[in-house]
């Protein structure tokens, strides 16, 4: 049980976003969409990249995501990661940060 709490700790954990955070996710390109900042973070794993990013309010408030989606490209992986955060913004808007 404590490794689904120490992967999702790793993933959702606050730290430097320019840079490998040492546990495989590092961040990658960066979109300003509607104001926000979309930044995609994608996770290796296993010789693949698992979809992730942040989006952060013109307020800088921050929503992690984390897909299912693997890629064999970092490439495809952040672009993936910067469509599902625009799709986010448009879906949810402010509510995306609703405490």
């Amino acid at each position: 049980m404590s490794g689904i709490f120490s992967f999702f700790k790793s993933v959702l954990g606050t730290g430097d976003r320019a840079a490998s955070s040492g546990d495989g996710q590092t961040s990658g390109r960066r979109e300003i969409y509607k104001d926000h900042e979309i930044v995609a973070q994608p996770i290796s794993e296993g010789g693949q990249f698992r979809v992730a990013g942040s989006v952060i309010s013109p307020e800088g408030k921050e929503h992690n995501f984390v897909r299912a989606d693997m890629f064999s490209s970092r490439e495809d992986a952040e672009a993936t990661a910067l469509q599902k955060g625009q799709r986010l913004v448009d879906e949810m808007g402010s509510r995306l940060f609703a405490e």
